[in-house]
């Protein structure tokens, strides 16, 4: 009779206890929930003696990778500040809005997309690339008919608030731009 036994990471190291194998049958058993954040994947030894202690076969090597789930959402980065001066040319960059995911690089768990939702920006001032956070002037800004604009903007699913402050442009004076405030 052959005795199946596991070591390694997640079994008899730290994190001890989150593999197992069935000793007679030599299935390998998961006992806790797996975070592919914390431990993207992990490198048993699976090892088969006979009863007598004698190795019945050579140890192998059993690689576990962690799937990625999206469990984390986009996170903003805090303090972005845009300038946009009254009256600019439509496609002017206002700003970039940053923002990361702590799910696996390079997947649809990752990706971000942007866009401003749709009533707090009735009169069609501004457009956000979906892909890159680029807000972009998108018709005439005049400060007379709006010192500021609250925009609520979508950050792949999750809702973030821009507070952009106009204005007005007044040559050689330190105010010819506006600054927005990024809030969460």
């Amino acid at each position: 009779m052959i005795i199946y036994s596991l070591s390694g990471p997640g079994v008899d190291q730290p994190p001890v206890g989150q593999f197992g194998v069935d000793s007679h049958t030599g299935y390998v058993k998961i006992f806790t929930t797996l975070d592919r954040e914390k431990i993207p994947f992990y490198t048993l030894t699976g090892i088969a003696k006979y009863q007598d202690g004698r190795k019945a076969e050579k140890d192998i090597e059993l690689k576990i990778t962690v799937l990625d789930e999206n469990d984390n959402p986009p996170v903003i980065v805090a303090q972005q500040v845009g300038y946009v001066e009254e009256h600019s040319a439509t496609g002017t960059v206002v700003m970039k809005v940053l923002a990361t995911d702590a799910d696996q690089e390079n997947t649809i768990n990752s990706k971000i997309f942007y866009r401003i939702k749709e009533e707090s920006n009735r009169a069609g001032l501004f457009v956000i690339n979906c892909h890159t956070g680029e807000i972009m002037v998108q018709r005439d800004i005049n400060r007379e008919v709006s010192r500021f604009i609250s925009i609520l903007h979508f950050i792949s699913y999750f809702l973030m608030q821009l507070i952009l402050f106009i204005l007005s442009v007044k040559a050689c004076s330190p105010e010819l731009s506006s600054q927005i405030s990024v809030t969460q």
